[in-house]
């Protein structure tokens, strides 16, 4: 053959067939953009100002990988679309006495030219969005960007690499299904139709129980920490039971609306559903997809999201205080010193301190049986403690300290205890610690303002001992226990408001801290809100940008699969609505037809998105807990905008695509 045969006819073949390559390209670039934006923003030199730009550098090469992973398996799934489509032409060269190595040929240098022209168009596009995904980041974490011009070449490499050699596996993969292939086959793969699927209850009863199992999951789960842990679990239950449902159910309802007279025997109910039941084999898989996919969007962006507007209130949460001083040691001079120091350190900034806080306590791990908290556990009994949430973290406090902090007057017996669960209520009405038992004169609604429990992963409870001497007998019983006198100790918390600016409490900050140090027979750990904000920027404000960015790639993945099913479905029926209208049926019921049966279908996956968020959200605001994130109306509000913007986006894609639809299926004459 002529040279560049090949390349030629590989050329001609992506212009014959842009409408099937156009958004397989557009993806691609896409895809590509968005790998090489988050490359350059990892390997940019921005944020090494940052205090913790270490988490922010762990969360854009997660958001790295995520992408890398799920573009694979979103060209993997298009490319299967693209192959069904032209297996029919493929097996025409054959048949006109091309051999599949020639056309093995012409698919290398489609992949070639396909993914050459995606790879450099995606990094030129990224290269001219980085700058502006840049400063978006920047803003998100209230940072002051250095506009500089950077070459990244680990960035262009990286992503050259990675998806050059999903170039070269699609290229296997099509190779392999070209091979494995007969030329007859190959012929009639596009007009071969599917037999009528029969009904399997079995499967859909799996498919409800799964759901069910997944739903009850998120719905009983009270605990923070079995929330983490039971999640993926419900995940994994869910996805399946949607594949389940989708595949089997939808063959089952309509089957059972075909046995529906009234609403059957109608022109477009009796067409729209005799042609999804003979191939919803294929369909159900692809809405099933759909719905996990748009379930994604739904969850990433309203969790990533509540938290970026939650930040301040979860700062909040973690220093309740401006100024957060910890003493250990010989813990009264100690909190002598930081007072000292503190004090020192306002009068030179000018500032007063408020809502002071100052109580000393200890805290031990230990492990709920009823009302007695053992120290005795079993190593083996660890993971089936903390799934249940039985490991908790107790905190004592004496009265005295208490009611100092709070300004109260409460008295205790010998034997009494005041109690405070952070995430959860105690409930019991006696307590068993280190062989004592006292009662439960009070639940506490509310406890000192503590930013410990709220970074903690497991559950804090709270229990004011009559007087220091009975939390000095329970602390040294714990360290009897473990033969070390210094694994449980006395602490001291010293805490204040100043109601300074942001700058000037970073400046007492640095002055009490330049104090403490200089006070060598002192033990004290300082922490500052003001200083500690940018930590919290960096962590929601980068999960919030990766979210974004993850649900742009999963929306665009929602919508390509909608495309592509879509317009297979459309040159499928083409053949079959000609048919129609040449025995009478017109224009406007092909239309209302094919409405009825794009809404029928169409609209099933957002449903099902809707209601696996529904049941998702009591489990994601458990788990948001553990983030520091209490404002539980915040989350259902930022869902429900979330859902509603969804739903637009969803419904611009349907009419797009019904329009595609439509004109192959009724093409102008």
């Amino acid at each position: 053959m002529a040279k560049g045969f090949y390349c030629k006819l590989a050329l001609t073949n992506l212009g014959k067939n842009r409408k099937f390559y156009f958004p397989y390209m557009l993806s691609c670039i896409l895809m590509v953009m968005l790998h090489f934006v988050l490359c350059s923003l990892t390997y940019t030199d921005t944020w090494e100002s940052i205090p913790s730009s270490g988490l922010l550098y762990s969360i854009l090469t997660l958001g790295c990988c995520v992408v890398e992973i799920f573009a694979l398996i979103l060209l993997f799934y298009t490319n299967g679309f693209l192959m069904k489509r032209r297996k029919r032409e493929f097996g025409l060269y054959n048949v006109l006495g091309m051999e599949k190595r020639h056309i093995g040929r012409v698919l290398f240098w489609e992949t070639f030219f396909a993914f050459t022209a995606s790879i450099l168009i995606g990094l030129g596009l990224g290269m001219l969005m980085s700058k502006l995904a840049e400063l978006l980041l920047c803003n998100m974490l209230k940072f002051q960007i250095r506009y500089t011009i950077e070459f990244l070449p680990r960035a262009f490499l990286r992503t050259g690499v990675v998806f050059s050699l999903y170039a070269a596996l699609m290229l296997v993969y099509s190779l392999r299904q070209l091979r494995k292939a007969k030329p007859v086959e190959l012929l009639h793969s596009v007009s071969a139709g599917e037999r009528e699927p029969k009904a399997n209850w079995l499967l859909a009863l799996v498919g409800l129980v799964l759901l069910g199992m997944g739903y009850w999951i998120a719905v009983t789960l009270q605990n923070p920490v079995e929330a983490l842990l039971w999640f993926f679990v419900a995940v994994i239950l869910v996805i399946l039971g949607t594949y389940c449902c989708f595949i089997a159910g939808s063959v089952a309802i309509l089957k059972l609306l075909r046995r529906m007279k009234g609403y059957y025997y109608q022109t477009n109910h009796f067409i729209s559903v005799g042609s999804m039941l003979h191939r919803m084999k294929q369909n159900g898989a692809g809405l099933a997809t759909i719905c996990i996919l748009s379930t994604m969007v739904l969850v990433m962006i309203s969790t990533t999201s509540s938290l970026y507007v939650g930040n301040s209130d979860i700062l909040h949460n973690r220093y309740p205080r401006e100024i957060n001083l910890t003493c250990q040691g010989d813990v009264s001079s100690s909190m002598d010193a930081a007072e000292s120091a503190s004090l020192e350190a306002l009068a030179s900034q000018n500032l007063t301190a408020s809502h002071l806080l100052r109580y000393r306590y200890t805290t031990f791990t230990a492990f709920q049986e009823g009302d007695t908290f053992r120290l005795d556990i079993e190593y083996q009994n660890l993971t089936s403690i903390g799934l249940d949430g039985r490991i908790m973290e107790l905190y004592l406090i004496p009265l005295e300290d208490y009611n100092q902090s709070t300004g109260q007057t409460l008295t205790l017996g010998p034997d009494e205890i005041l109690v405070y669960q952070n995430r959860n209520t105690y409930g019991q009405s006696t307590l068993t610690l280190a062989g004592r038992t006292f009662q439960v004169a009070q639940e506490l609604p509310e406890f000192l303002d503590n930013g410990f429990s709220t970074a903690e992963i497991i559950t804090s409870l709270f229990i004011v001992t009559p007087d220091f001497n009975t939390l000095e007998s329970l602390r040294t019983s714990v360290n009897d226990f473990y033969d070390d006198v210094g694994s449980v100790t006395v602490k001291g918390y010293y805490c204040f408001d100043t109601g300074a600016g942001k700058d000037q409490q970073i400046q007492l900050y640095g002055a009490i801290r330049e104090s403490v140090r200089y006070r060598e027979e002192a033990d004290i750990s300082l922490e500052s809100r003001a200083y500690e904000e940018q930590d919290f920027f960096s962590l929601f404000g980068g999960l919030f940008f990766l979210g974004i960015f993850l649900g742009f790639l999963f929306l665009l993945a929602t919508a390509l699969i909608i495309y592509y099913k879509q317009i297979t479905e459309g040159y499928e029926d083409q053949t079959r609505f000609r048919t129609l209208q040449q025995v009478g049926m017109s224009k406007a019921e092909v239309r209302k037809t094919i409405h009825s049966q794009i809404l029928t279908v169409f609209f099933l996956p957002l449903l099902g998105a809707g209601v696996h968020t529904m049941f998702a959200f009591p489990i994601l605001s458990k788990m948001l807990l553990l983030f520091g994130l209490t404002n539980r109306p915040l989350l259902m509000l930022t869902t429900g905008i979330t859902f509603l913007l969804f739903c637009l986006i969803y419904s611009i894609i349907y009419l797009l695509t019904s329009r595609f639809y439509y004109r192959i299926v009724t093409p102008e004459k």
